[in-house]
């Protein structure tokens, strides 16, 4: 069994406490009121992950951390940033996250308005830099960003699938067909994992993409594609799912298809969440 884990967003995710540590000299700790606008969920998933790492670091450094949940859609994400930002009792420190490119003008108002502000996970786009510069160039209270690597996370997630087969000598080198859940189209994350995934089709001719779909980081799109993609009688031999809930929500779909998830159709997602490790351990998801 091929285990691996994606040394990218392990870093990120212990990085989260040296972010609020970034805040110590500034202010004192006492006064500080830190608030995340968060795209996802409070109760699952990846955001859940980072707002559990950011609350235990401000208890043990004495912040206020306040958090307002999006549930993945962008529109309510932008609203709670606005009302942040335009209430008279504004926070010490802002923690704003790019998703769908909505980051950049929520990080003006916020610079507007007086707020320091870090960009974490999606920072701007190379188009947004070109307006707005880099952190302190043009907007000055834009601290700076905290982000992982995620083109070579996109990478290494293809090379598992091609990996994890050839290791077990499954289809004799046989072109595999695989299923492409991405993120969504627009997120910087989503699309430097789909810039690895680009290049790991070129660095791998094995791996043969037969679509590429975008399910908007949903566990429950991804089972519904998944199910009709296989209802379809079409070639599956792997899907790179462009995270965890994505590929656990493709697995479910596989299981119920009497198909064996790891053995017929390999998976491979990013997160580093402990339901996913547990796939990886017995097998079914190479990373």
């Amino acid at each position: 069994m091929l285990f691996m884990v994606s040394q990218t967003l392990i870093v990120f995710r212990r990085q989260l406490v040296v972010l609020l540590l970034m805040f110590v000299p500034i202010v004192n700790a006492a006064s500080h009121r830190v608030v995340f606008i968060s795209p996802g969920h409070a109760d699952q998933g990846f955001w859940k992950a980072v707002t559990d790492t950011m609350s235990a670091a401000a208890d043990q450094l004495g912040f206020e951390l306040e958090v307002h949940h999006a549930d993945r859609q962008w529109v309510k994400m932008v609203r709670n940033a606005e009302k942040v930002i335009a209430r008279p009792d504004k926070p010490d420190f802002l923690i704003l996250v790019n998703e769908y490119q909505q980051g950049a003008r929520l990080l003006e108002l916020a610079d507007k308005a007086g707020i320091p502000t870090l960009m974490l996970l999606n920072s701007l786009t190379a188009e947004q830099r070109d307006m707005y510069g880099a952190p302190r160039e043009r907007l000055k209270n834009w601290l700076g960003s905290l982000t992982p690597d995620n083109e070579i996370a996109g990478y290494e997630m293809a090379q598992s699938l091609a990996h994890d087969i050839s290791d077990r000598g499954i289809h004799d080198f046989q072109p595999i067909a695989f299923l492409t859940l991405a993120g969504d189209n627009s997120s910087p994350a989503s699309l430097y994992r789909l810039q690895g995934l680009d290049r790991a089709l070129n660095d791998i001719p094995v791996l043969k993409e037969q679509r590429r779909i975008s399910v908007n980081w949903s566990m429950d799109e991804a089972y519904k594609r998944t199910r009709l993609w296989l209802q379809s009688g079409q070639k599956l031999g792997a899907v790179w799912a462009a995270n965890d809930a994505i590929g656990l929500g493709s697995i479910k779909a596989i299981r119920e298809a009497g198909l064996k998830p790891g053995i017929d159709v390999k998976v491979s997602g990013l997160n580093w969440s402990q339901d996913a490790i547990k796939h990886v351990m017995n097998g079914e998801m190479t990373l």
